[in-house]
């Protein structure tokens, strides 16, 4: 264990005797442990960075959300991640400039997720440090680190692991999360029903983008689990452009576009 500075904490853990007997001083200050959480301590994470006991809370939502993602893809994470998880937007600033280089992040900015880890805003101050998210919601806020976890899950696959100059699959990489962690509901469905009769989107380079892209590149995505199956989408996990992925579909890109705007109007 590195040693913990009145700054930020950084935990090692390696199994679960290791971790009880090593912080057991950190497990005092957690209000809640649940299960879940514990599971997720010794499971899913490599460190933890946070200067919040608080923070920790969230420990048993990532916990769930890792549960989920792996039984979405019928598989486990290949590896331990990092948690980061910040008590206010100047701690995640910092981090987001020391580690992207970004001078500020947007106020809607509340978590972000790669092969390398998951970072997230304590949804506690989400009403005062956030904007277009409600960090009472517990449905939400599931569905939120649900996401970004499966782009961890995502990122280990790929190897592209930050998936840096991927926006060509964009639509893929982020259609994949919305609809691996339930936000396509009916309603969103009808959104992207109303947009393909639109002509939306032009290509599937541009299905990511406009108000409409989570729903359009999710309906895509689950257009994709409905008749090619999750094994497919499992295989996809490795493509880096956009020929990588058609090639392993076995189709084209006009094709693709066609049959899932026929299929979005039977629907």
């Amino acid at each position: 264990m590195r040693r913990l500075t009145s700054g930020l904490k950084v935990v090692s853990l390696n199994s679960q005797l290791a971790f009880m007997r090593r912080y057991s001083g950190l497990l005092r200050v957690l209000p809640v442990l649940t299960v879940t959480a514990a599971a997720c301590l010794v499971g899913c994470a490599k460190a933890i960075t946070t200067s919040s006991s608080a923070a920790l809370v969230q420990l048993d939502v990532i916990g769930r959300g890792r549960a989920e993602v792996e039984a979405f893809f019928g598989s486990a994470f290949l590896s331990g991640f990092d948690l980061h998880i910040f008590p206010h937007r100047t701690d995640l600033d910092r981090f987001a400039h020391d580690r992207w280089g970004m001078a500020s992040t947007e106020c809607w900015m509340v978590a972000m997720g790669s092969g390398s880890g998951l970072v997230l805003l304590d949804p506690s101050v989400w009403s005062t440090e956030a904007c277009e998210h409600d960090g009472n919601d517990a449905k939400h806020v599931h569905q939120i680190v649900t996401h970004e976890l499966v782009h961890v899950f995502h990122g280990q696959h790929c190897p592209n692991h930050e998936f840096d100059g991927m926006d060509e699959v964009g639509w893929f990489i982020e259609g994949l999360a919305y609809f691996a962690a339930g936000q396509l509901d009916e309603e969103g469905v009808a959104r992207a029903g109303k947009a393909a009769k639109r002509g939306l989107p032009h290509s599937l380079a541009t299905a990511w983008s406009g108000e409409s892209r989570y729903v359009l590149s999710a309906s895509l995505v689950a257009y994709l689990d409905r008749t090619r199956g999750r094994a497919t989408l499992l295989s996809l996990l490795t493509a880096t452009n956009a020929r990588e992925l058609l090639e392993r579909l076995g189709t084209t890109e006009d094709r693709l576009l066609a049959e899932w705007r026929a299929d979005l109007g039977r629907g």
